[in-house]
């Protein structure tokens, strides 16, 4: 019993540092935040920089996609997630290289570009694995505090860090004031690649999971096929997926109110910096409010950060039409509570999926799945928003996001209880 608490205790303590630190690398490259300013900083159009997440997104996706059937019978899933942090962090260093000594604009536009795709791949690995371990190696009470709590650490690393090198690089300096923080997160993917060799190895398969003759042998793509198609025939989970098109609006929020931010702050030396600490302030508080919340309802947590969504939407627009109010500090608190909404949604419907799927072999074709519709619907709809913003006005895209979340208000409150969910599924 000892042996075996103590082996528990050194898989949560192992996995918690992990998400700390890949928590801090992602939220000093966030392509929701991040890298859509420093594109505007260098003088990229509009309309183009909501669609670096959107970008993102897709390559998330196709990597999803072509892992699932490999992760869902591998001893050692960690190493996908090795390799992938080793690309993040080999992309973010040649962009910070690119954006200094080469002019070339489309040169530049290609590292951007890259850098997405990149980041894209790595969160694929991280969360279809990260997922699959959780589900098969740490006991179900201790899954709120690996998604929640890493949150606030990351947070507070970011928060220290941040200041450190504002103070270190001369006010003059704006550019590089901004790419140190993605040299920042270059270093911390590949100390997350580390921290990713001594992840626990998953048990050994069980029989819904062993590949013989008895399970399923048509081949890679057939067997992809056959797990994306029985997904979507769980009634539970059709459900999910249409409550997750609507907090689609939620998830992609990020870049538009960074479009918004942009348009009046761009300019200003310490901004961005101002504003990556005030999302992880937002971060640090999600790590503390929503654990406590997901063990009352995910549902709630859901519509909570749906409707904070909402008013930072309208928040925005009021500021926007009252020049009293176009202050950095202003719009640093609109990024605090979109943050914090942004995690809520994030987070609370990974752990509806985890929660609600019967198997790990089922949570990781539903994990792709869902990834698969949203994701490739996410580029026609940040490239239609982006197109409104560059055409019209950045602040058009606000009202739509304001409509969207509310909708998708309704849409979660359709979804079934996840214990609910799991005894209705027919999917092993």
């Amino acid at each position: 019993m000892t042996e075996e608490s103590n082996n528990t205790h050194r898989k949560v303590r192992v996995t918690l540092s992990y998400r700390s630190c890949r928590c801090f690398s992602d939220n000093v490259t966030d392509p929701g935040i991040v890298l859509p300013f420093i594109y505007l900083a260098v003088g990229g159009p509009i309309f183009m920089a909501p669609l670096l997440v959107s970008l993102c997104h897709l390559a998330s996706t196709a990597w999803q996609v072509f892992l699932t059937p490999f992760i869902s019978i591998s001893r050692k899933p960690k190493w996908y997630v090795f390799t992938g942090l080793v690309g993040m962090s080999s992309a973010i260093a040649f962009l910070g290289v690119a954006a200094v000594n080469i002019d070339t604009a489309w040169i530049i536009l290609a590292a951007f570009v890259s850098v997405a795709i990149f980041i894209g791949l790595g969160k694929a690995s991280d969360e279809i694995v990260f997922n699959y371990l959780m589900k098969q190696t740490i006991p179900r009470e201790k899954h709120g505090i690996l998604l929640f709590r890493p949150v606030a650490i990351g947070g507070i690393l970011t928060i220290v860090i941040t200041w450190l090198l504002h103070h270190a690089i001369p006010d003059t300096e704006t550019l590089d004031s901004h790419l140190a923080l993605l040299w920042a997160g270059a270093t911390g993917y590949f100390v997350v690649a580390l921290l990713a060799s001594i992840l626990p190895d998953a048990p050994p398969p069980g029989p819904e999971d062993d590949p013989s003759p008895g399970n399923r042998q048509e081949g890679f793509f057939s067997n992809l096929r056959n797990g994306l198609t029985d997904s979507l025939r769980v009634p539970w989970f059709r459900r999910f997926i249409s409550a997750r098109l609507c907090l689609l609006s939620g998830e992609l929020a990020l870049p538009f109110f960074t479009i918004h931010a942009a348009s009046m702050h761009a300019d200003e030396h310490g901004t961005l910096g101002a504003f990556v600490v005030a999302t992880n302030v937002g971060l640090i508080v999600s790590g503390l409010i929503w654990p406590r919340l997901s063990q009352q309802s995910l549902k709630g947590v859901l519509n909570t950060s749906s409707a904070l969504i909402a008013v930072a939407g309208v928040c925005a627009i009021i500021i926007d039409g009252v020049p009293f109010f176009h202050h950095e500090v202003n719009y640093a608190i609109i990024f605090f509570i979109a943050i914090i909404a942004n995690q809520g949604i994030s987070n609370g419907r990974k752990a509806y999926l985890i929660k609600a799927a019967p198997s790990s072999k089922a949570l990781a074709y539903h994990t792709a799945t869902a990834n698969a519709v949203i994701n490739i619907i996410a580029l026609p709809y940040a490239l239609l928003l982006g197109m409104l913003a560059h055409l019209q006005h950045v602040f058009w895209p606000l009202y739509l996001l304001i409509g969207l979340n509310l909708t998708a208000i309704l849409a979660v409150l359709m979804l079934l209880r996840p214990d609910d969910a799991t005894v209705g599924s027919t999917t092993q």
